[in-house]
């Protein structure tokens, strides 16, 4: 038994389905997407913010003489961790 396939038939019909299930998806998450890219955009705007504002202001947050060790590293650590949080919200959008 020889069974022929219509390979033009068979792609419009799976582009066809194809198309419907995008359409179907983005109806649904379109609301969602929109939303974490609107999340993402706010990470990076108060991540970036918090991070000038301490690099400007560092000595007098720790006043050099009077900080700790454990200050410094905590504050040093902090900017590590803003600036990771820049990098995958600008990774994610």
């Amino acid at each position: 038994m020889n069974l022929t396939v219509n390979a033009d038939y068979v792609a419009k019909q799976a582009s066809s389905a194809a198309g419907e299930i995008v359409s179907e998806i983005e109806k649904v998450h379109g609301p969602i997407w929109i939303s974490r890219l609107e999340f993402c955009k706010l990470i990076i705007s108060l991540a970036s913010a918090i991070l000038v504002g301490t690099i400007t202001f560092a000595e007098k947050i720790l006043d050099a003489h009077k900080a700790s060790q454990c200050a410094v590293l905590a504050l040093e650590a902090s900017w590590l961790l803003f600036f990771v949080s820049i990098c995958s919200s600008l990774l994610t959008v």
